[in-house]
Formats: C-alpha cells, structure tokens, sequence
C-alpha cells in the first residue's frame, strides 16, 4: 500500500499488550487522521487509498457489529453505506483525474457526514458490546485494513459474503496495480 509521509499505521499504539486498543477507539483515531489529511493536505490521490481502505474495514468490521448489537441500526447502517458508496464514486473521480472543486468540496462534506453520524452510533455500541468484543474487532483492523483494496470500487458488493470475496480479489489486483505503478515510477 503506498502510504503518505504523514500516514500513520492504525495498528500502532502507546498501549502494552495486554491492554488492546479497541475498534471504535481506531476508528475515531483514523477519522481525525484521514480529517486531519483532508485539511492539510486537500483532496488528491494519496487521500483515496487511505479512504478507500478504511471505508472497507468499515464495511466488514463496524457495520455487521452495529447491525448485530443495535436492535435498530438498520436504517442508520444504510445511510452510511449510502454515503460510503458517493465517497467511492468521487474518490473515482479523483484517482481518474476528473474530480471539480465541487466534488472536492463534496467529499469533505461527505466524509464529515460520515464521521459524525457514526461515532453518533459509538457511545450505544460501546454500551450493548463487551469490551473484549471490541478489542479482537480493534485487533481485526490493522490487518483489514492492509488487506483491503487501495482504490475506490463503488460497484462492488457493500455487505455481506460477496462484498468479503469481491474485497479479496479487488485488492489482489490493486495491490498488483500499485507494484507496477511503484515499479514504472522507479525507472
């Protein structure tokens, strides 16, 4: 995965082992770093890996939790994954080169959105789930993350079994991708 100078590895922690980070603590951690990324660093190419990986780990980790522990997250989870699907088109648009001042604006409004309606869902989560629940779906993410695809696929299953498998062989063929990408920018 190409990472920007100023990505930091989800995985990494001040904590000692035996005290995990949990995942909605992770995911609050990479909303304000992929927020912060945004602000200083504006909408452009390396801003859509770090989206499109963590909207994946989201999709697999994050949604299945809140759709299985909260009676009526349903209509919530689906919103999100709405607004997870226009991240994907746009950050499409901005790998393709074809993304307007517009839709960049429209990206950071998106991406506000979809931090704030869901840590909205965090503190009932954080109430309905047991802490070690919370902290083998924390040490889930880093390798999610990792093995998730690099590039926005918009078209791509959004839940369920099929979205894991699409997910497996998108990033086999990103990750393929960036190599010779990485490849063709070292000659």
């Amino acid at each position: 995965m190409d990472q920007t100078p100023d990505q930091s590895n989800v995985e990494s922690s001040d904590r000692s082992s035996d005290e995990a980070a949990e995942l909605l603590e992770l995911l609050e951690a990479d909303h304000h770093r992929i927020s912060d990324l945004l602000l200083v660093v504006g909408v452009g190419r390396g801003l859509v890996s770090e989206v499109s990986t963590h909207l994946v780990a989201e999709s697999q980790l994050l949604y299945p939790a809140l759709r299985h522990r909260l009676p009526d997250a349903d209509v919530a989870v689906d919103g999100l994954l709405e607004t997870d699907h226009r991240l994907e088109e746009l950050l499409l648009e901005v790998e393709r080169g074809d993304a307007s001042p517009s839709d960049d604006t429209e990206l950071a409004e998106l991406w506000a959105d979809h931090v704030r309606r869901q840590e909205a869902l965090f503190p009932e989560l954080r109430q309905v789930t047991e802490p070690e629940e919370l902290r083998r779906l924390g040490d889930a993410l880093g390798p999610t993350i990792m093995e998730a695809p690099t590039h926005p696929h918009p078209h791509l299953p959004q839940e369920g079994a099929l979205e894991v498998i699409s997910d497996a062989v998108a990033s086999s063929v990103d990750h393929i991708r960036d190599a010779l990408k990485r490849g063709d920018h070292d000659k």
